[in-house]
C-alpha cells in the first residue's frame, strides 16, 4: 500500500471565504437542518469564534469556541448581566460543533485543531473552557486527549402525565425576552455553582426554540412565585431543555415536597400550552435529587459538561455545578 503523501495544512481562525465550506462540513457531520445552520452562522461564524483546519485549501475540520458566559460560584447574589462585547478574561469559551469530515478522521487532525484553538484562548488570558460531549463515551476521550474534567451534571425525567381533575393548571406560562429570561435564570440559580450565560447566548437559545415551535417562558404560580423554562418541539416530542422551579431560589435550603408540588402544577400547564406529548424535562442535578427524595420517579442524574483549566489553576469545587443549556 502506498503511503499518503504529505499535504499542505493550515490551522487558524476562519475567514469569510471559509463560510460555505464550513456550512457544508457542518451539514455532513452533524446532519442538522439548514434552517438551524443558517441561524447559527448568522450569529457565530466569525474569525474570533471559528477555527478551521484546511488541507490543500480544502476545509476538513472545524471547531467553534463560543463566548457563552462565565463561571459563577453561586454565593447567593445574582450578578449583573450586560450585553456583549465582554472582556476575554471573563469569558469561558464553549467548544461547540467540533467535527471532521468522515473521510479524514483518525489522522489526528481534529486533535491538532482543537489544541491550537485552546492554546490561542489561553494566550488571550482566558481561564477556562467548557464542552458538552454529545455521547457518554466522549467524556473519557476529552479527559485523556485534552485534560477536561467532568464538572457539570444534570437531572432528566420523562415527560408523561395524566391530567387529573384535581390538577387543573394553576400556572400561567408567558413568553420572555432573552434578557428577562436571563434575569429570572440568575435569580433562581444564584445559590448554585453554575455557568452564567451572556444575553447573546440566551438569544441564540430563544431563536433555536422559536425555530422549532417553542420559546423561553416565565412560570407564574397562583401564589405569586415564579420560575422559568425553555422548550421546543422535535417532531411529536416536546423537549424541555431547562426547567427552573421557584423553589430553587432557596438554594441549598429548598424543600423537596415544595419542589415536587411545583412540578406537579407545571405539567398540566405544559399540556395546555403544547398538547399531550412525550419528551423529557432537564433541570439542575440538585433539583432532581430533591425530587427523588420527595418520591418522584424516575429521575436520571448524569454527567453533562466538562471544564478545562487554561492557565493551570485548580478546578473550582469538588462538587459538580449546573451548565443547563447545551444549545442542541
Amino acid at each position: 500500500m502506498m503511503e499518503e503523501r504529505a499535504r499542505e495544512i493550515f490551522i487558524g481562525p476562519a475567514g469569510p471565504e471559509d463560510r460555505k465550506q464550513a456550512a457544508c462540513l457542518w451539514e455532513k457531520v452533524f446532519e442538522d437542518d439548514r434552517g438551524y445552520i443558517q441561524l447559527f452562522f448568522s450569529k457565530y461564524f466569525r474569525s474570533d469564534t471559528c477555527w478551521v483546519l484546511k488541507e490543500e485549501g480544502a476545509l476538513v475540520c472545524a471547531v467553534y469556541l463560543l463566548p457563552f458566559g462565565a463561571l459563577d460560584r453561586g454565593e447567593g447574589k445574582p450578578r449583573a448581566i450586560g450585553d456583549p462585547p465582554f472582556s476575554s478574561k471573563g469569558d469561558v469559551p464553549c467548544v461547540y460543533a467540533f467535527g471532521t469530515l468522515p473521510g479524514r478522521r483518525g489522522k489526528g487532525l481534529g486533535k491538532a485543531l482543537l489544541s491550537a484553538a485552546l492554546s490561542a484562548s489561553s494566550k488571550k488570558g482566558e481561564q477556562w473552557s467548557v464542552i458538552c460531549p454529545a455521547r457518554k463515551e466522549l467524556f473519557s476521550y476529552y479527559e485523556k486527549a485534552y485534560g477536561y474534567q467532568s464538572r457539570f451534571s444534570v437531572a432528566e425525567l420523562p415527560l408523561f402525565y395524566e391530567k387529573r381533575e384535581e390538577e387543573k393548571a394553576c400556572v400561567r406560562i408567558l413568553p420572555l425576552s432573552e434578557k428577562a429570561y436571563n434575569r429570572e435564570r440568575e435569580r433562581l440559580l444564584s445559590g448554585f455553582f453554575h455557568l452564567r450565560f451572556h444575553n447573546e447566548a440566551i438569544g441564540l437559545q430563544k431563536e433555536i426554540c422559536r425555530l422549532y415551535g417553542g420559546d423561553l417562558y416565565l412560570l407564574e404560580y397562583e401564589d405569586g412565585k415564579k420560575g422559568c423554562f425553555c422548550a421546543f418541539r422535535e417532531g411529536e416530542r416536546l423537549l424541555v431543555k431547562e426547567l427552573l422551579l421557584p423553589e430553587l431560589e432557596k438554594g441549598e435550603g429548598m424543600r423537596p415536597a415544595e419542589l415536587f408540588d411545583q412540578l406537579r402544577a407545571f405539567t398540566p400547564a405544559l399540556q395546555d400550552a403544547f398538547g399531550k406529548r412525550k419528551g423529557y424535562i432537564r433541570m439542575p442535578e440538585k433539583a432532581g435529587a430533591a425530587l427523588l427524595e420527595a418520591g418522584s420517579k424516575p429521575v436520571w442524574i448524569r454527567d453533562f459538561a466538562m471544564l478545562l483549566s487554561l492557565q493551570g489553576q485548580p478546578l473550582p469545587f469538588e462538587e459538580k455545578g449546573y451548565f443547563g443549556l447545551a444549545f442542541d
